[in-house]
């Protein structure tokens, strides 16, 4: 064996494993193979000389020279399949043109009269046909693109072949010129000689590739051509094949309901049921097939939008690749975004589908069960016979046993057919859904790339000279009067058409006019009724807004009536049209701008109802009416300009027009809303602590600068992007207005609600106080507690708070998705933004872009305007409707509070690329130096940790810390606040309630004793005194009947007998009121029972005796030690009753 691999190897001209002489000569390449080498590879292995290092070294060689001859085998695969395209080019070229000359213009299919079912099963072949020819013609149309790259290509990849050719020349030429002989040697030999013959493979072929683009160049267009006309004509057959499907499915549906009418008429009485159910069963096949039709003409629809659609985005992306963002792409763009499909209409189709689809699946599992029912016949039969047998006297059975089988074959054959088209029409919907889902998904996709780059690019050159002279142009057919005429005459004919539509029309708006005056007068008196103290109805609310809006819809109703007209005449030339598009636009923006003004007026909604100051509603109605006289009409030309064909007029007068009226905007917005001013000082008083106020330095500059903002862009050519974000700005701005509207109207409605419950509480009391007076003869002196009209209306401020911050939340969630549904369209426009990259994390780290930065900031704000906001929203909505105490309540707010923060946080900060692999030893290093600098921060924070989760102290709970006593009213991150009873705010470090000795009087339970020291003079009835405190105390309301209070004689005082009262309340929160109550009631009773409540008394005697100095001195000694003893008893029982 091993002398046969010497052989082998000899005769390969390769050197052997031992060579005893040296050997230049090359080892000729073409005699290289795969299996030549797999054999020394072999000997390798199995060789006892080598170590396992030199194995390893020569093993890679030869496995890399086994891979290049591979690869050369493939590469000269190539070369041949090139050269074969080169030599059949004129071939095939012939052959294409032939085929393209003969080619039919029009299918001259016969279609064979057969069955259904052979019908069905050629419609399906001719479908697959249809399908390969399309795949290859879509290969075939995205070949030249193919190419064009590969030649591009190419050269690079030659030129990188050749040079690498030459590497192993070089080296090749060298191992020749070394003497050495060893096998590592020849291994490399081997190794460099196989990748020659690959790389001379690989150029070879890149050469014959290009030729083979060349020879076959004209061949390529011609096979499109020949593959697009098959695939019209395999189309134009599919489409015969499936007329003469439905052709055939209706005419066996109608035979079939036929031949059933016949039976039910001709069948037995008995089996009339059968009969009439066969009937049945055929006529929803008839309904069925021209279901199938509807269906199958939609799919047909939906698959060429589709395709249609697919193409021209493919096509459209092709340009911008090509061409880059011109103004001419711009131009294609915007075309193409006015084209395109309606997605909410297709939306709607697809929803609404689906419970057709239910109930065809729900359908086809009853057929399937009754057809089950009928595999076993003569069961069924007998089950027929005998059910017929009970209803009615059958003379001969044989011949009802007949008629039945008769009736079930004629129905298991129905049913069999109808399961089949039923099938079939489940089938078609489930394509159409898919094929309308794909269409909306794709157009979707296209309408975002549209959207992504039209914003961005110039619609038009900067405002020239040129555009002036075209200005005239368009002003000159917009005032001219034989354009005027022919619309006045359109309106004239479309009205003689139908004048009983017209006339009807005409006197509803003279009675609207008419009635202008009426209406005035009526919002007067109901704005006064409003005003009154006592209005605790929202009807004259309701009243006054519908008053409003027929006092505001007249003019827009007769613009929209006009416009309406001229749209349905179906002779409108350009000119009607645009004039039709500016009235809409008219109708709409003079309804909001009017019904603003109106609401406005004096005694109107906002002046009488919502209580808008009458210093602010003066300015707003002035501008107001000057934006209808100076803003509108401009937009009016700029919306009539936009709706007429020529480009060149809308980019003049229309770009001129919308430019004065962006202008025009931005100064009556910075008129009516100057800091100064009295709307913008209306507004800060009306919301002193909302956004409106914190936010007060971005929206006022905002809602000024932008106008003008969009202005300058129309001026420099980005005028399509101005319209748009124009008309969003717009729509944003009747979106503000509407919530404002909507929002007086809630406070309105809550404010007349408190309003009615505050009459009623005060009817009671007064009808108490009646009661009261009656019964003690005294009702003269009862005064009514009902307020006049007179009286001050109540505040807004006493309206409840949650009421009516659940409905500030539900407004500002609702503005939240109104926004969102406004700008969604231009959403995908800031995508431009992620392609600024700002700075790189990391060295392997992706860039973070513009658009992650502002998406940080945007998060960040989001994250501090929730943490604010959505405790609050949390408690009010959820929590309060909990069994949990208030101290839990907050601790559950404080908790979601910081995680909303650290959420917030560590989102923004990964979206500008600091996640936590990349900044991980910058905290570790942070939290070592603020361990050591900020010690007692951590710890109060720590310790506000489990403040809030050990919960030793709760917000409500009264405690003392040293000597201060309170209420706890916050507990914050690093210190909790002790409200005193002096209504002083104590700042306690959060440390000091964990570390420090704390007296909480609520913790576990809030019940607590009462101590009232009571003392009577000597002599007076002890026991009677007893019971009249003891009776006080158990009449009172707030106090406890367990634990009982108790009375006890105390002691026998200096000046009195002392007793002491001690009882229970179940909280802190009434105590002094408790013991002021307690103590008035005792002297009451005491008084009324002749009972004296003793003083402090003292007897002196003045006697005369000899001055002694010393005993003088003694007895002075001894009265003022008595007197500071007396003091101090004074005090000792002020403080007990205090505690």
């Amino acid at each position: 064996m091993i002398l046969g691999i010497w052989a082998a190897l000899a005769l390969a001209g390769l050197p052997p494993l031992i060579a005893d002489e040296p050997s230049a000569e090359k080892p000729p390449a073409e005699e290289l193979s795969v299996e030549v080498v797999q054999n020394r590879l072999k000997e390798i292995e199995a060789s006892q000389t080598l170590d396992d290092a030199a194995k390893g070294s020569l093993r890679e060689l030869y496995q890399q020279a086994i891979q290049d001859i591979e690869a050369a085998k493939t590469w000269a695969a190539s070369v041949k399949r090139s050269e074969e395209m080169v030599a059949s080019a004129p071939d095939e070229l012939a052959k294409v043109k032939s085929d393209l000359a003969s080619l039919p213009r029009q299918s001259t299919v016969s279609i064979p009269e057969t069955s259904l079912v052979q019908l069905e099963q050629s419609l399906s072949q001719k479908s697959t046909e249809l399908t390969a020819i399309k795949n290859l013609l879509a290969e075939l149309e995205a070949e030249p693109k193919r190419r064009a790259a590969r030649r591009l290509e190419m050269p690079k990849l030659a030129a990188t072949a050749r040079e690498r050719l030459t590497e192993v020349e070089a080296q090749l030429q060298a191992l020749a010129a070394a003497a050495d002989t060893s096998e590592l040697v020849g291994a490399k030999r081997i190794a460099l000689t196989a990748r020659r013959r690959c790389l001379e493979q690989e150029a070879l072929s890149y050469q014959t590739e290009l030729k083979a683009y060349d020879q076959r160049a004209e061949l390529l267009p011609l096979r499109r051509d020949l593959a697009a006309g098959q695939a019209a004509l395999a189309e134009q057959e599919l489409t015969k094949w499936r007329e003469a499907v439905n052709r055939r499915r209706q005419r066996d549906a109608e035979d079939q309901l036929r031949r059933a009418k016949q039976e039910a008429q001709q069948a037995h009485p008995a089996i009339a049921d059968l009969t009439r159910q066969n009937e049945e069963l055929a006529q929803r096949r008839k309904d069925l097939a021209q279901l199938i039709v509807q269906t199958t003409a939609q799919l047909e629809r939906a698959n060429s939008q589709l395709a249609a659609i697919e193409d021209q985005f493919k096509r459209t992306r092709d340009k911008v690749d090509a061409v880059g963002q011109t103004n001419a792409i711009g131009l294609l763009l915007r075309k193409q975004r006015q084209t395109m499909p309606d997605v909410r209409s297709q939306s709607r189709n697809i929803r609404g589908r689906q419970p057709t689809i239910q109930e065809c699946q729900l359908e086809l599992l009853q057929l399937d069960d009754r057809r089950t029912d009928l595999a076993d016949l003569e069961k069924q039969i007998q089950k027929e016979l005998l059910v017929a047998g009970r209803e009615a006297h059958v003379d001969n059975e044989y011949e009802l046993e007949w008629a039945a089988r008769r009736a079930l074959e004629t129905e298991k054959e129905y049913l069999d057919a109808l399961i089949v088209d039923l099938n079939s029409y489940f089938d078609k919907l489930i394509d159409l859904d898919n094929a309308e889902r794909q269409l909306t998904q794709k157009t979707e996709e296209y309408i975002e790339y549209i959207d992504e780059r039209v914003l961005w690019i110039r619609s038009t050159s900067a405002l020239d000279k040129e555009s002036l002279h075209y200005l005239g142009q368009a002003a000159a057919w917009l005032i001219q009067p034989d354009s005027w005429l022919e619309l006045a005459g359109c309106l004239f004919r479309d009205a003689g058409k139908d004048p009983f539509r017209a006339a009807p029309v005409a006197l509803a708006f003279l009675l609207l006019l008419w009635g202008q005056r009426r209406l005035r007068s009526r919002l007067n008196d109901v704005g006064e009724r409003a005003e009154m103290a006592n209005c605790s109805r929202l009807v004259p609310t309701m009243e006054a807004l519908g008053l409003t809006v027929a006092l505001s819809c007249v003019v827009p109703a007769i613009l929209w009536y006009l416009s309406w007209r001229l749209n349905a005449e179906s002779a409108t030339s350009v000119f009607c049209t645009a004039v039709a598009a500016g009235l809409t636009f008219t109708a709409g923006a003079y309804l909001v701008l009017d019904l603003l003004e109106k609401q406005c007026c004096r005694n109107g909604l906002a002046d009488s109802h919502f209580g808008w100051p009458s210093s602010a509603l003066r300015p707003v109605r002035h501008y107001v009416r000057i934006a209808k006289a100076l803003v509108l009409p401009l937009f009016v030309v700029v919306v009539t300009i936009e709706s007429q064909p020529n480009n060149r007029w809308s980019d003049s007068l229309g770009r001129v027009c919308f430019t004065v009226a962006m202008f025009a905007s931005a100064i009556l917005v910075q008129r009516a809303l100057r800091p100064k001013g009295p709307v913008y000082q209306a507004l800060l008083a009306s919301r002193q602590e909302g956004w409106l106020v914190s936010f007060r330095l971005v929206w006022y500059p905002v809602a000024v600068l932008l106008p003008a903002a969009l202005a300058v862009l129309a001026l420099t050519g980005y005028y399509y992007a101005a319209q748009q974000l124009a008309v969003r700005m717009l729509a944003g701005s009747y979106l503000l207005l509407g919530l404002a509207l909507a929002r007086s109207l809630l406070l309105r409605w809550v404010l007349v609600r408190r309003r009615k419950l505050a009459i009623e509480h005060a009817r009671q009391r007064r009808a108490a106080a009646l009661a009261e007076a009656a019964s003690a003869g005294n009702e003269s002196g009862v005064t009514s507690v009902i307020p006049s009209a007179n009286e001050p209306a109540l505040d807004l401020a006493t309206i409840n708070v949650q009421t009516q911050r659940f409905i500030e939340y539900s407004l500002a969630l609702t503005g939240l998705l109104g926004m969102w549904l406004v700008w969604v369209d231009v959403l995908p426009a800031l995508r431009v933004l992620d392609k600024i990259g700002l700075w790189q994390a990391g060295s392997s780290a992706e860039w973070t872009s513009l658009a992650d930065v502002s998406l940080a900031v945007l998060i960040f704000a989001m994250t501090l305007t929730a943490a604010r906001n959505a405790p609050g929203l949390l408690e009010m909505a959820l929590l309060q409707r909990l069994p949990l105490d208030a101290g839990f309540r907050y601790t559950i707010n404080t908790v979601s509070r910081y995680l909303i923060v650290l959420v917030g946080i560590l989102i923004s900060c990964n979206l500008i690329g600091l996640s936590w692999h990349t900044v991980q030893w910058l905290v570790a290093a942070i939290s070592v130096g603020l361990g050591f600098g900020l010690q007692e921060i951590f710890a109060n924070f720590v310790s506000g940790l489990i403040i809030l989760f050990e919960r030793p102290v709760r917000v409500g709970d009264v405690v003392t810390v040293g000597e201060t006593s309170g209420v706890i009213s916050r507990i914050r991150m690093r210190a909790t606040t002790i409200t005193n009873w002096d209504r002083k705010e104590y700042i306690v470090p959060n440390k000091e309630f964990i570390t420090g000795r704390l007296l909480n009087w609520t913790l576990s339970d809030k019940v607590n004793r009462v101590v009232v020291n009571v003392g009577i003079a000597y002599g007076s009835d002890t026991t009677l005194a007893a019971d009249l405190i003891l009776k006080i105390a158990r009449q009172h309301p707030l106090i406890l009947d367990e634990p009982a209070p108790r009375v006890t004689f105390e002691e026998f005082g200096a000046s009195s007998l002392n007793y002491v009262l001690r009882c229970f309340l179940p909280d802190m929160e009434n105590r002094l009121q408790v013991i002021h109550e307690l103590h008035i009631a005792i002297d009451c009773e005491f008084r009324q029972a002749g009972i004296e409540i003793a003083f402090p008394q003292q007897g002196i005697h003045v006697r005369s005796i000899q001055a002694d100095p010393q005993l003088l001195g003694q007895m002075l000694a001894g009265s003022m030690n008595a007197q500071n003893s007396d003091e101090e008893d004074d005090r000792q029982q002020r403080k007990r009753q205090v505690a």
